[in-house]
C-alpha cells in the first residue's frame, strides 16, 4: 500500500492515471452505444420471430403430439415455453452478447472514475506531503585504529565524505534529518583521529577529528564547540571540512536522540544544511532545528517509527 501511494503522490503518474482513467470512460461510453444497438436489434428479431409464427400457424395445422416438424432456416418453433430455431438462437446470442458487453461497460466506467477521482484526490495530499517531506541522511564515520594508519581514509569513508558535501551544497538552507555517527576504535578506547596537528597527506588521505589546534571559523556560533571533521585527498581536490554540533549543542526540544555505547558521536534528528567554499577548501555545517512546525515533528516522527506504523497512523502523519 505505500507504494501506492508514493506512485500516486507524483504528479506524472497523476496525469498518466487521468489519462487512462479519461479514456477507459470513453471506451465505456462507446461500448454502450454497442450495446443499445444489440440490445436493439435482437428486440426487432424476436417481433419478426413472432409475427412469422404466428403467420406460419394460420397457413398450416398445428403439428400432431408425437410428430415435430423440421426446422428451417430462420424458422421458429415453440415447444414447452421454449423457442429453438436459427433465427431464435442469433437472438439469444444477441442478447447474451449484450449482456456481458454491459457488464465490461459497467466495469471499464467505474475503473476510469476511481483513476480519476484517485488523480484529483491524491493532488492535494501530494503538494502537502511534498513541501514538508523531510529528506533521511545518513554519515557513518570512525575513529580509526591505534596503528599508524590511523588517519588513512578508507574508500568508504572517502564516498561518504563526498556525498556528504554534494548533499549540503544541493540542499543548503533546507531541512532534512541526519543520522550521524562516530564509531570508537574500541568501546574503552579514545578517538585516535583526535590529533594535535592534521598528518602530512599520503596517498591514501587522511580524515582528521577534532583537532584541537585548529582555529574554528565562526560562520556560525555553533562552529566554535562543534566537532570538527578534516579531509584530504587527491580526489577532493581541496579540504573538505565539516562542522556537526556535539551533544551539547543538540537542543532539548524532543526531536533529538543522541547517545550511544561505543560511540564518539552518535545522534539524530532534524537539522539544516549550509554549505561553504573558498580558496583551498569546502565544505559546510548543519544547524540543528530548535523551534519545528508540526509538519517537521510529524516527519520526524514517520522516520523513527515507520516499521512500527500502520498505513492509516502513516496517512494520519503524512509519512508517504
Amino acid at each position: 500500500m505505500d507504494k501506492i501511494i508514493l506512485f500516486l503522490a507524483d504528479e506524472n503518474n497523476r496525469l498518466i492515471l487521468n489519462w487512462i482513467g479519461g479514456a477507459l470512460a470513453t471506451l465505456a461510453g462507446g461500448l454502450w452505444v454497442v450495446i443499445r444497438y444489440l440490445l436493439e436489434r435482437s428486440e426487432k428479431k424476436r417481433t419478426l420471430f413472432a409475427q412469422k409464427k404466428e403467420t406460419e400457424e394460420k397457413a398450416h395445422a398445428p403439428p400432431s403430439i408425437t410428430d415435430e416438424p423440421a426446422v428451417q432456416p430462420n424458422s421458429i418453433y415453440v415447444k414447452d415455453g421454449i423457442a429453438i430455431g436459427s433465427g431464435a438462437n442469433v437472438s439469444a446470442r444477441d442478447i447474451i452478447v449484450g449482456y456481458r458487453l454491459r457488464g465490461l461497460a459497467f466495469t471499464l466506467f467505474a475503473i476510469g472514475l476511481l483513476l480519476i477521482l484517485a488523480g484529483y484526490f491524491f493532488e492535494e495530499f501530494a503538494s502537502s506531503v511534498i513541501a514538508t517531506k523531510l529528506t533521511k541522511y545518513e554519515l557513518t564515520l570512525s575513529c580509526g585504529n591505534t596503528g599508524k594508519t590511523k588517519f588513512d581514509m578508507s574508500p568508504d569513508e572517502l564516498t561518504d565524505v563526498i556525498k556528504f558535501r554534494d548533499f549540503l551544497s544541493e540542499n543548503e538552507n533546507k531541512t532534512f534529518f541526519l543520522h550521524f555517527e562516530i564509531q570508537k576504535a574500541c568501546s574503552a578506547c579514545k578517538c585516535p583521529r583526535v590529533a594535535p596537528s592534521p598528518p602530512e597527506p599520503g596517498p591514501k588521505g587522511f580524515l582528521v577529528i577534532d583537532d584541537p589546534q585548529k582555529e574554528h571559523w565562526t560562520l556560525s556560533p555553533m562552529m566554535k564547540e562543534a566537532h570538527e571533521i578534516i579531509a584530504f585527498h587527491t580526489h577532493l581536490v581541496v579540504d573538505t571540512i565539516f562542522y556537526l554540533p556535539t551533544y551539547e549543542q543538540l537542543p532539548e526540544n524532543g526531536l533529538f536522540q543522541k547517545g550511544g555505547y561505543g560511540f564518539y558521536a552518535y545522534y539524530d534528528g532534524p537539522f539544516t544544511a549550509k554549505y561553504f567554499e573558498g580558496t583551498g577548501y569546502t565544505g559546510g555545517y548543519i544547524e540543528p532545528v530548535v523551534i519545528a512546525s508540526s509538519e517537521i515533528i510529524n516527519q520526524v516522527k514517520c522516520i523513527r517509527e515507520e516499521k512500527s506504523l500502520n498505513f492509516f497512523q502513516k496517512l494520519y502523519h503524512q509519512c508517504f
